[in-house]
């Protein structure tokens, strides 16, 4: 769907009628915001969770989907970040978000990618120049500021962060318009503009980009840039590598918003006008305070079908009877989630309780249109409790408050540091107290908002407590991220060698079981050398409020006569972007445990050395925004247990190599070892028409090169190392080859193969083409210190069924130093994988010459029947398809026991379940039964025996009590 569209979140509107909008009073990146269900699942992935950044992630689990032999988990999650002002609750409450599995988010940078151009234009930053060079450099400039075209021709890629199936990360789309770039480097495949991501094990996530649309505004500026569709995503589909089974998601409910973003407050200090300039036209004039608004329409999760069942997803407006949402009118909040099998059976149904905590006040002084998209900025939805109904267990959730049970400010606050978390200050503006140089070289005083983080008003809001249906908890401590004053930048904020940030962080978890049992985790972030923080600030250090920029009054030409403006701001660039979107690292963290009687600390080592961020400077005309600088930061170098005594007991240092080879692979930065160039350009107000700068997008495949762990035991270090080997001309990223010496001083070598280092070997390039890469083919361990291969294995792959599945066929093994056979008569094939159905599933194989049949039922969901020493093909097609389409579980309970009754030459056990719980019943091969009974929740009661007469008796049952 198209929406109308303003570049918004710092819209800074100083815009020359003569230029159609190619300069602003602001020379600032255009980030877009996301909506608030975008928002928190991003957190997730834009700020791991781990001690390097100091954030917890807490989850409560609703269920977990086996899907082909992976697990997606249906989940609450809550991550650490800590809540700011202007942050609105997603449908489950602040700060939580709800996990499905698969999420894809798009974090603009400039404009849109590919909006009205099909690639991206590819920029040599060697030999561009607009002004005076090519004229095909002079058409990317004039379409790049929408001089002649209309609509601006995006130079900047996006930033996409992506959670599949065993992965999640960021990537950004090629200039070739299609196929996404993993960043860091791995085996993912991103086609489609990166609707379609396929994971190293074959399965597919498909995406949708159109289905959501939401219009931003500025209250100071009617006009409209141009027309695209929103970069937001869900995830429509996942399918396994056959694509004979698939879960898919279904939205057939649609939020209807409109709400305030951000707000801009800008002042004009100075003005110059240069080259003649006359006074006509009259510079456009800075309005004060701009308000940022989206409108919006949000399709809304509802149902989850996959081949065993489905969940469905309730949603109200109200929690207490109004008539719509409090905190954000015209969308909903999650209520009920209900898991059932594909007899409607429910099998989980959960009940979501919440509350709302109003701020003290409301925006005062506005304008009576403003109102509209104000409406619910002074409430906040929290998440109180989860219900589980059918076995009565309950989470309870408790947050911070302040002194009194003070609450957050409402959301369009000045209250706020320069990280925008509350500071309790009583602030009559958001533009920060700061000196500065004017555009004359003097020194000027702003006297404005106090804009230092304080932990006592910074922590309101968030998560302090979660109660656990056992009646155990777990209790949450923060701290002010902090980092060392490294002197390399002026700090505004304060002198001293350790500043602090307003982002939180972990600094105890407490945690008690329903027995009394009491374990505390401390966490310090001292480097354990100095004592100093080992904390680096990779964002901004210098909070300069100030904005210099030059607006050309003319045509596009040298000599253009143009104003030079000088604007304090409330936020001119800082922070701008989540991705990333924590600033402090630490390079070690120590994790002290304290409880039950007994007491240890492990400390870790990180990674945490700078790679050429971009931050925002003042005194430069052109603004490079590029998030993702340095993501080696956070790769565990080492880790130490200390015992009690506080000796150290096991060490583990790992090293790792930043490789760019699999870069040339991209085509925006052809020979200069990146994967993309982002160009920014404005127009130019001196004796240049353009002035532009670039930025280069470093990626990297991280390989590890070796690990060693050392042990100390009976006073003796015992050393285990291993080093990873990796092809000189990689085809993938996996390594080939594992050296291990163990404590017995033996070299063992591991040497694996994958499909891409077969390419021509029978199916080989199907598996490729499913993205199949992580199967290993071949292995082979091998003792170098005694000169003896331990084993080797070989697997090959066949076509099956009238669908040509392309699956596992056999297995090798072979053991001494012969090398191996892959005959098909060889004495090396240990399995035969010999059958599939049409649903993938493998229906006969054979170990050593003995052959298992085997039956799926429940629509190729579950099998019901092994049958050992037989070949499927020995039975009656007629059978086995009333097997597999029985109606019921009595009628599959009697074709079971008939084919039992039936079938002399062969053992047969017959299995019966509950769809989504489990077996229920387990036919033996003499006719008896073995019983399995479920509470309500799914969890197992008792085991019952029968006998040769019938009779049956509990041979195991469990109890499952709560304790009050």
């Amino acid at each position: 769907m198209k929406k109308r569209y303003i570049p918004l979140l710092y819209l800074f509107l100083s815009v020359n009628a003569f230029a159609q909008n190619n300069s602003s009073a602001v020379s600032t990146p255009d980030v877009f915001p996301k909506t608030p269900e975008a928002a928190s699942l991003g957190k997730f992935i834009d700020i791991p969770s781990g001690n390097y950044t100091g954030v917890a992630t807490f989850t409560i689990p609703l269920y977990e989907i086996e899907f082909d032999g992976e697990k997606i988990l249906i989940q609450l999650t809550y991550t650490t970040t800590g809540v700011k002002v202007g942050e609105i609750a997603s449908r489950v409450g602040l700060g939580w978000a709800l996990d499905y599995g698969a999420s894809l988010s798009q974090q603009v940078i400039g404009y849109p990618d590919f909006y009205g151009h099909s690639q991206r234009r590819i920029i040599n930053p060697s030999t561009f120049n607009p002004n005076t060079g090519s004229s095909i450099d002079k058409q990317y400039a004039s379409e790049a500021t929408n001089v002649t075209h209309g609509v601006p021709i995006d130079l900047q890629p996006d930033l996409f962060s992506y959670s599949i199936i065993g992965d999640n990360g960021h990537f950004i789309v090629d200039a070739d318009g299609n196929r996404g770039i993993p960043m860091p480097y791995n085996q993912t495949n991103i086609t489609d503009k990166g609707r379609k991501i396929v994971n190293d094990k074959g399965f597919i996530h498909e995406f949708s980009s159109a289905i959501l649309s939401a219009t931003s505004y500025n209250t100071c500026n009617t006009s409209v840039s141009f027309e695209y569709n929103d970069p937001n995503y869900k995830i429509n589909k996942i399918s396994n590598p056959s694509k004979t089974k698939e879960i898919s998601f279904v939205y057939s409910l649609t939020s209807n918003t409109k709400y305030f973003v951000s707000k801009v407050e800008q002042k004009l200090i100075q003005q110059i006008r240069h080259s003649g300039y006359g006074g006509n036209p009259i510079p456009p004039p800075i309005p004060e305070n701009c308000y940022n608004y989206t409108v919006g329409k949000d399709p809304i999760l509802t149902e989850i079908k996959f081949p065993n069942g489905k969940i469905i997803f309730s949603y109200v407006q109200s929690i207490e009877g109004e008539a719509k949402r409090k905190d954000l009118p015209g969308d909903y909040i999650l209520k009920n989630v209900k898991v059932m099998n594909n007899n409607n059976s429910v099998i989980r149904d959960y009940t979501f309780n919440y509350y709302y905590k109003q701020s003290s006040s409301f925006p005062t002084g506005i304008q009576p249109f403003y109102l509209s998209f104000m409406d619910g900025v002074d409430y906040r939805l929290y998440l109180e409790s989860v219900k589980e109904n059918l076995s009565n267990s309950e989470y309870k959730l408790e947050y911070y408050t302040g002194n009194n049970n003070q609450t957050l400010p409402h959301r369009m606050s000045n209250d706020q540091d320069y990280w925008g978390v509350y500071n309790g200050t009583n602030n009559s503006t958001s533009i920060p107290t700061f000196k500065f140089q004017n555009l004359n070289g003097g020194i000027q005083e702003y006297t404005g908002a106090n804009k230092n983080p304080n932990l006592n008003f910074g922590i309101i809001g968030n998560l302090k407590k979660i109660v656990y249906p056992t009646k155990g908890y777990t209790k949450i401590t923060y701290q002010n991220d902090d980092y060392l004053n490294d002197n390399d930048i002026i700090d505004l904020n304060s002198n001293a060698e350790t500043n602090y940030t307003g982002n939180l962080r972990i600094s105890q978890i407490e945690s008690k079981d329903s027995k009394g049992g009491r374990i505390v985790r401390k966490f310090s972030y001292l480097n354990p050398i100095t004592g100093k923080s080992s904390g680096k600030n990779f964002g901004n250090q210098n909070f300069e409020a100030l904005v210099i920029d030059e607006i050309p009054m003319g045509s596009n030409d040298i000599g253009n006569p143009w104003v030079e403006n000088l604007l304090l701001m409330n936020n001119p660039g800082w922070q701008t972007s989540t991705v990333r979107g924590k600033a402090v690292g630490y390079e070690y963290v120590q994790e002290i445990y304290e409880g039950n009687g007994v007491s240890f600390k492990k400390q870790y080592k990180f990674d945490n050395e700078p790679y050429n961020d971009y931050v925002y400077d003042p005194y430069r005309k052109i603004q490079l925004n590029w998030p993702m600088m340095g993501f080696q930061r956070g790769q565990l170098k080492e880790v130490i247990d200390f015992n009690s005594t506080g000796d150290w007991v096991k060490k583990e240092e790992i090293n790792y190599d930043y490789d760019v080879y699999f870069n040339h692979k991209a085509t925006g930065a052809p020979g200069l070892g990146a994967i993309g160039v982002g160009t920014v350009i404005k127009r130019g107000g001196s004796q240049q028409p353009y002035m532009y700068d670039f930025f280069f997008i470093e990626n990297y495949w991280i390989k590890k090169l070796n690990k060693k762990t050392t042990e100390k035991l009976n006073g003796q270090e015992i050393v285990k190392e291993e080093t990873y080997e990796y092809n000189s001309s990689p085809k993938h990223t996996y390594p080939w080859k594992v050296n291990t010496f163990n404590s017995r001083n033996e070299k063992i070598v591991q040497e694996t193969t994958y499909p891409l280092d077969h390419p021509t070997e029978t199916n080989m390039s199907d598996l490729i083409d499913m993205n199949i890469h992580s199967a290993p083919i071949s292995k082979k361990t091998t003792n170098i210190t005694k000169n003896i291969k331990v084993e080797e294995t070989k697997s090959t792959y066949g076509k099956f069924t009238t669908k040509n599945f392309v699956l596992p066929q056999f297995v090798y093994v072979n053991k001494g130093n012969n090398p191996i056979n892959t005959t098909n008569t060889t004495t090396d094939k240990e399995i035969s994988f010999d059958a599939y159905d049409t649903y993938g599933n493998l229906t006969q194989y054979t170990v050593k010459d003995v052959t298992t049949s085997v039956i799926w039922g429940y629509k190729g969901t579950y099998p019901v029947a092994k049958i050992e020493g037989a070949k499927i093909s020995d039975f009656s097609a007629t059978d086995i398809k009333a097997i597999e389409d029985a109606a019921d579980n009595a009628t599959l309970t009697t074709k079971l026991k008939n084919l039992i009754n039936n079938t002399s030459s062969a053992m047969v056990t017959g299995y019966v379940y509950e769809p989504l719980k489990g077996v229920t019943q387990m036919i033996n091969p003499n006719g008896t039964s073995v019983y399995y009974n479920y509470d309500a929740y799914g969890r197992l009661l008792n085991v019952m025996k029968e006998d040769i007469n019938g009779v049956k008796t509990t041979v195991k049952s469990n109890e499952y009590n709560y304790k009050n």
